[in-house]
This record gives C-alpha cells, structure tokens and sequence, in this order.
C-alpha cells in the first residue's frame, strides 16, 4: 500500500515542476530543485519497498511456522502440514533473519534527504498554495518516516523471539524427518505434542507480540494513506495560467 502512496505523491511532485509563470533565471533554478525533491522522494519509495519486502519475508516465516505448529498439534491436520513444510522451510530467511533493520535505516535516511530538498525548493517559493502544497509533501515523508519507526519495532519484536523461533523450527524439522517412526496421524499429534509442550508458551507470546506491533504498523499506514489523499487534494487546487488571449 506505501509504495502505492508514495507513486501519487511522485506525480504531484512531476507536475509541480512544470506550473507558475517566473522569470527565466529563477524558473530554472527551481526546476532543478524541484528535480532534486523528486529523485529523492523516489528515493524514499525505492528505500520503502526493499524495506517492505524483506519485513514481510520474515512476518511471513514466523506466521507459518505458527500455523505448522498448530495443524501438526491436530490428528486431522498434521499430514498435510508435514507435507507443506519442506516448500515452507526453503522460504526460512538466511541466519540471522533478513537486514531489516539496516533496509530501515536507509529509509529514514531517505526521507530526511527528501526534507532537506523540499526545505529548499521552499526556500525558493513564496506563493500560498505552494508553501501549502510542500507542508503537506512534508507531512507525507513525516508519515512515512512514522511507518518505517513502526516496522522497526516489529522487527525489535521478532529479533527478541528469535532464538525460541528457531527452537521451534528446529523440533519441526526434526519431526518431519522422524514422521516414520508412528504408526498413524494420532500417534505422531500425541508425540509431537509432548516434544513441542515446553515451546508453546514462548512460541504463543512471539505471535501476541507480533500481532500487536502489526496493529500499530497498519495504524501507521493509514496515516500515510490520509497524508497523501491531502496532499493529492491540495494539489488538485493549484493555480491554473490563465489561458492565453
């Protein structure tokens, strides 16, 4: 969703480039900042969606080996889950999990760059809708700078649990390869159940955890989403030349 909203406030910031009426000198010079401010708000949405992507890599593997977890605890379900683990296991990020909290860094690195360029093209505008227009640019990187905060903390999140994690995703490989040894389905739920019974407990507050830094995240996103539905509708009341006699 981020890099979505991030591709509309692009094209605010290309449009803006080719409206008012300045002298020569001085229409170029702001060109060139305006420039400036869009390669490095595209910056930010590059820097975001790397960041995005390699966060839900790791969501994702702690979300499936939760629900491993629980189908392998159930006669009716444990087959199956047995069977999808091994495509589940190849997706299990590298040691030590993906860079995500460096990807976040670069980020907030990127948003502050595209401040420090939207502070000048400010610098250089006067006219009410303008200064109006880049507040609200600016409330949009403040946003996305809040979001990228909040997916720094699930990452802390999953970071804290890891080692029980990987406790668990070690039992399960184990597991799978002893399936064999048990007569039925029943009877490998009852063995697993009592290998698995002292990870549940860690295993339960990892997903509690994740659950409601998840909650925080999405209330983070839809500040973005408000941030640059005002933006775009300001930008949709810009000064219009007035057409030529």
């Amino acid at each position: 969703m981020t890099r979505r909203l991030l591709a509309a406030l692009l094209a605010g910031t290309v449009l803006l480039a080719g409206c008012g009426a300045e002298p020569e000198a001085v229409v170029e010079d702001s060109a060139i900042r305006l420039a400036r401010l869009h390669d490095a708000v595209a910056q930010v949405a590059r820097e975001q969606a790397a960041a995005d992507e390699l966060l839900s890599e790791l969501v994702a593997a702690v979300r499936d080996l939760e629900q491993t977890v629980v189908r392998m605890r159930d006669a009716e379900t444990i087959g199956s889950a047995i069977a999808a683990w091994p495509e589940i296991d190849d997706e299990w990020p590298a040691a030590g999990g993906p860079p995500v909290r460096v990807a976040l860094r670069s980020v907030a690195m990127a948003v502050d760059d595209a401040r420090l360029a939207l502070a000048s093209v400010r610098g250089q505008r006067s006219e009410d809708w303008e200064r109006r227009y880049l507040d609200a640019e600016d409330e949009v990187l403040g946003a996305v700078r809040d979001y990228a905060a909040s997916a720094d903390r699930l990452t802390q999140a999953v970071e804290h649990h890891w080692d029980n994690l990987l406790a668990v995703r070690d039992l399960v490989n184990d597991f799978v390869e002893r399936r064999w040894f048990f007569r039925n389905d029943a009877e490998a739920t009852q063995a697993f159940e009592v290998e698995v019974r002292d990870l549940i407990g860690p295993l339960d507050r990892a997903a509690r955890d994740i659950l409601v830094i998840t909650r925080e995240r999405e209330a983070a996103a839809t500040a973005v989403n408000e941030a640059t539905i005002a933006a775009r509708d300001l930008w949709a009341l810009r000064p219009r030349p007035s057409p030529s006699p």
